[in-house]
């Protein structure tokens, strides 16, 4: 007997199939703590899971997908299917592949994966089509299953920002403990900076807006003065206000007494254009705050397209400093730093004293993390890097983030020892990398069994001989993976 499911097959309790012109979709519930045996789907198809989790097992590699995620699931991949035990309800959307390849001009993966977030509006709208059915839903469907299909092929893209926007932001991130001024952000030249006029202005409107603080604030203060004394003439009783007398004019003023007109048009002349100079100088200061304004917003836009990497090194750094020479050889820690930095990430690294306690480190670490966070950077573009006893820092820290979207890089320090030692309980998006020859780091699979909030997990063995020490300098064997990983490839 073959164990491979035809199309709207499955191992359900309750299955409602229907079909649109190449588009199987199929409304799955299943039993609690269900565990299905090895079998392969005839054709690739789509996972929205509404409620409960499941774990997929191909082979050596799992796939962890939770309530809210979309995930792909390719054809003629045999698994093993692990549910939760609350039970599980899919809408599985299966495709035609000659199809799809006909319309995309590219092949599906042969691959599982989980989709990105905003792929789960696209699989919702599907389902409200299929619930409302009428004679335009094929059509709709046919389109959603395309857009659906092209979210997957399709290769992830950071915004691109302009480049005089990146020096800004070197710039402040760079000078921000020292205090950065806007004034040095903005080039003297736009030759120096090696950007267009436009952006020259603009760098003009910014230099122009460095004293727009002070500016503001003696206006406020101006206004507040002014406010304060109409206030009390206006509390003032009015028997103390001085009445101003004005002659009678029953009879023309004497030409001898009347003020010069000269003089009176002179003064009204004056008084205009003080008044003309007050309001340039209030639009002037409006367009500078809306410039300062604008500086910040994409400089806040911009960090938000940036990826970082939170470095926790090795034992050897904390006893031997630096550059430290031990049985393994000489841990490059500067160089594996600069390998990240000259990749286009963020690196953030602390260099821990002699004998640092593991569970207090893992606390700082998972603290940048959610400060990180709360500026607003996507969790998707924070990994952490842990080799040897920073590994089991960087486990600690998402045992103590839990969150399924961080992502996380082991190097070589996965053992019975730690496992023993250690309540770790792995979250996020997870990459372990070893030496086949290594004491120290073996196989991190007992900690994938035991993991919390694990959306995904992978692991790579490398076979370079080095043992331990293959995490000691930047090789393109573990670096190249890892950058994959923390820019949400795969390995």
């Amino acid at each position: 007997m073959s164990d491979t499911l035809p199309a709207g097959a499955d191992y359900a309790r309750r299955n409602a199939s229907v079909e649109f012109d190449g588009v199987t979709l199929v409304d799955c519930r299943y039993a609690s703590s269900l565990r299905t045996p090895r079998h392969a789907h005839a054709r690739p198809y789509f996972g929205f899971v509404l409620s409960g989790s499941y774990r997929e097992s191909y082979g050596a590699h799992a796939l962890d997908v939770a309530a809210g995620a979309v995930a792909f699931h390719p054809a003629e991949a045999r698994h093993v299917t692990t549910l939760s035990a609350a039970g599980l309800h899919v809408f599985r959307i299966e495709l035609d592949p000659s199809r799809l390849t006909r319309l995309l001009g590219r092949t599906l993966p042969d691959a599982p994966a989980i989709l990105a977030p905003d792929s789960a509006s696209i699989a919702r709208r599907m389902r409200d089509e299929l619930r409302r059915r009428d004679a335009l839903s094929p059509l709709v469907i046919d389109a959603l299953s395309v857009e659906l299909a092209a979210s997957l092929v399709r290769t992830p893209r950071d915004p691109i920002a302009p480049r005089w926007l990146a020096r800004a932001y070197e710039r402040l991130r760079d000078d921000f403990a020292r205090g950065a001024t806007l004034s040095a952000l903005a080039p003297t030249r736009a030759s120096t900076a090696r950007i267009s006029p436009a952006s020259s202005a603009r760098a003009s409107a910014v230099r122009r807006a460095s004293c727009c603080g002070s500016c503001a604030s003696s206006t406020r203060s101006r206004c507040s003065r002014r406010r304060t004394c109409r206030s009390r003439r206006s509390r003032s009783p009015p028997a103390s206000r001085p009445r101003a007398t004005s002659p009678r004019r029953s009879a023309p003023m004497p030409e001898s007494h009347r003020p010069h007109s000269g003089a009176t048009r002179a003064t009204k002349r004056n008084r205009g254009a003080r008044r003309a100079r007050v309001r340039g100088v209030n639009v002037l200061r409006m367009k500078r705050l809306l410039a300062l304004s604008l500086v910040l917003v994409a400089c806040h836009v911009y960090a938000k397209s940036e990826r970082y990497v939170i470095y926790v090194h090795g034992k050897a750094v904390e006893e031997g400093g630096r550059r430290p020479s031990t049985e393994f050889g000489v841990y490059e820690y500067d160089a594996i730093l600069k390998a990240f930095r000259d990749g286009g990430f963020i690196v953030s690294s602390e260099q821990r004293p002699k004998g640092a306690d593991v569970n207090v480190y893992a606390k700082r670490v998972a603290d940048e993390v959610r400060t990180l966070l709360r500026r607003g950077v996507p969790p998707s573009h924070i990994t952490v890097i842990g080799a040897s006893k920073g590994a089991i820092i960087t486990m600690r820290a998402s045992t103590l983030l839990q969150n399924p979207d961080v992502r996380y890089v082991l190097l070589g320090d996965c053992n019975d020892w730690v496992y023993k030692n250690y309540d770790i309980r792995l979250s996020g998006h997870v990459l372990s990398i070893y030496d086949a020859g290594d004491d120290f780091g073996v196989s991190c699979a007992p900690f994938f069994r035991r993991a919390g909030a694990l959306r995904e997990h992978d692991e790579l063995e490398l076979r370079l001989g080095l043992r331990h020490g293959f995490l000691y300098a930047p090789r393109r064997e573990w670096i190249d993976p890892a950058a994959r990983w923390a820019r949400g490839g795969k390995r």
